[in-house]
């Protein structure tokens, strides 16, 4: 789907989807990195709607962070989290 987001085209059909986090009471968050390796982060609720965002990486990384979705952050920001 395109749309602008903070004076950016975004278009999520183009992006690869690379983490999801369910809320629970109709909240889920989409994280996409676009072509060119920029961030999105679609938020849907079931009220009111629809949010999009573009994240920067250090912002993605956090929400990832946030979330426990060490898999993702691996891949995406290999040797950044060190083991315990």
């Amino acid at each position: 789907m395109k749309e602008l987001m903070n004076g950016l085209r975004g278009d999520t059909d183009d992006c690869k989807l690379v983490a999801e986090w369910w809320g629970g009471r109709g909240h889920t968050d989409s994280l996409y990195r676009t072509k060119s390796g920029k961030f999105l982060l679609v938020q849907v609720f079931t009220a009111p709607g629809k949010t999009s965002a573009p994240l920067s990486d250090d912002e993605a990384f956090g929400w990832l962070k946030d979330h426990q979705l060490i898999e993702a952050i691996d891949e995406l920001f290999p040797g950044r989290l060190e083991d315990a």
